[in-house]
């Protein structure tokens, strides 16, 4: 008997890995990228926003790729989630074409499942704040990657009224078809069609799972879900572009690497739906952090035999070096108890930036800078918004008085914290 959250814990762990990995992973050096991104050999070393076009492997600036882009329907935009240079580059297409066309730009993005569009259709109208758009987005609970990857493209979007569309499914069917388990029949009436005959996507698939541990049945499992994810991102893309919202619109669809580059994964889904022009877009990298540079937690690199696939992997390159946020995590020091309604400290650990500012066990969490803390998003959200150097005012309630004390986060937190 599989234990259904540590399943669905291991098959999101891989699924955000895989979604991310061919810019990454496959090509953190340029004479890889000859002979797996680019069928034509490179005649220079690539430097930093070098763009080619993959067919002919002619080097093009970068409003010749926007002239032969903007002319499709949907332009693919493949990311390495945690490189910031990936998201450079997204919000660079995204500000050309709406340079080009005001008011015919729509974003689509992986990042955000169904039930957060209506989360996003308030935030791209401007009625939520930042904080307010994360909590009710449940931002750090669906996606977990640092909102400052994407703040940039999502305020862009807000301060020009661009339709955001989320793209993945909810959880909970996400969650039955990685199990194998029956849909309820409710659920079921709103299962995208699944094809799962390409045989280079398979291919794929079983090389990249066939580095974590697990067996065939873990592995059927993995399939189901990427499979679940690209029918679900193809279904919302083309449904929104065929309706009226979408009318003589070109959407930018943000996504995972890996489930747009050779086009049999998202695009090709789309395309069975809507039959419409799309360029894919990759960034490629050409540098990145040695090994020991990366941070705890973080993971660029993967030993991975790749399949020949006898398909272009894009349209279009664009060489990028991997540079993460550049942010050092901090944590408080503290352990809350919701559980009565109201964030009660019941441990402060030894030596932590909470026991330095004067925090004690028995006080009662009121405010985090000028954020009410009401439970743990609130938390997340604003400790995610500091780094190493910063310092935060905690508003505590004590013995009947507010009382605010001021932490300094001096050092990065102990990934074993």
């Amino acid at each position: 008997m599989w234990n259904s959250r540590a399943v669905l814990s291991a098959l999101l762990a891989a699924m955000m890995i895989l979604s991310s990995y061919p810019p990454v992973f496959a090509h953190p050096h340029p004479e890889l990228l000859e002979t797996d991104l680019m069928p034509y050999p490179f005649w220079t070393e690539p430097r930093p926003d070098d763009i080619y076009h993959v067919p002919t492997g002619l080097k093009l600036s970068f409003e010749g790729m926007m002239d032969i882009a903007s002319s499709g329907r949907v332009i693919y935009v493949g990311e390495a989630h945690s490189n910031v240079h990936s998201h450079r580059m997204q919000l660079e297409i995204l500000r050309e074409l709406d340079r080009r066309s005001p008011g015919k730009v729509a974003i689509g993005m992986e990042m955000f499942r169904e039930p957060q569009q209506e989360s996003l259709d308030r935030w791209t109208k401007g009625d939520l704040s930042e904080h307010e758009f994360l909590r009710e987005s449940r931002w750090y609970e669906n996606w977990h990657s640092d909102f400052g990857y994407y703040r940039e493209i999502l305020h862009f979007a807000r301060d020009n009224g661009i339709d955001v569309v989320a793209l993945n499914p909810p959880k909970e069917m996400q969650q039955l078809v990685g199990m194998g388990r029956t849909l309820p029949s409710e659920m079921e009436d709103r299962i995208p069609e699944i094809d799962s005959s390409d045989p280079y996507q398979r291919a794929m698939v079983e090389a990249v799972y066939g580095a974590h541990e697990g067996g065939e049945k873990m592995q059927e499992a993995f399939l189901r879900v990427q499979l679940l994810w690209e029918e679900n991102m193809a279904e919302q893309i083309a449904n929104y572009l065929a309706g009226p919202r979408g009318e003589g619109k070109i959407m930018v669809v943000i996504a995972g690497g890996a489930h747009v580059q050779y086009g049999y994964g998202v695009p090709k889904r789309v395309l069975r739906r809507l039959p419409a022009p799309y360029y894919i877009v990759l960034p490629a990298v050409i540098s990145a952090p040695a090994p020991e540079e990366v941070p705890e937690g973080e993971r660029i690199y993967m030993e991975v035999d790749l399949p020949e696939i006898p398909l272009l992997s894009a349209d279009f390159i664009w060489a990028v070096p991997y540079e993460l946020i550049g942010k050092g995590k901090v944590l408080m020091g503290i352990r809350l108890n919701f559980e009565g309604g109201t964030g009660a400290i019941e441990q402060v650990a030894e030596e932590s930036p909470a026991m330095e500012a004067g925090i004690r066990v028995g006080d009662v969490l009121v405010r985090l800078d000028d954020v009410e803390i009401r439970d743990m998003e609130d938390v997340t959200i604003v400790m995610h918004s500091k780094t190493v150097g910063d310092s935060l005012d905690i508003t505590i309630l004590r013995d009947g008085a507010e009382t605010t004390l001021r932490a300094r986060f001096t050092e990065p937190a102990n990934p074993s914290d």
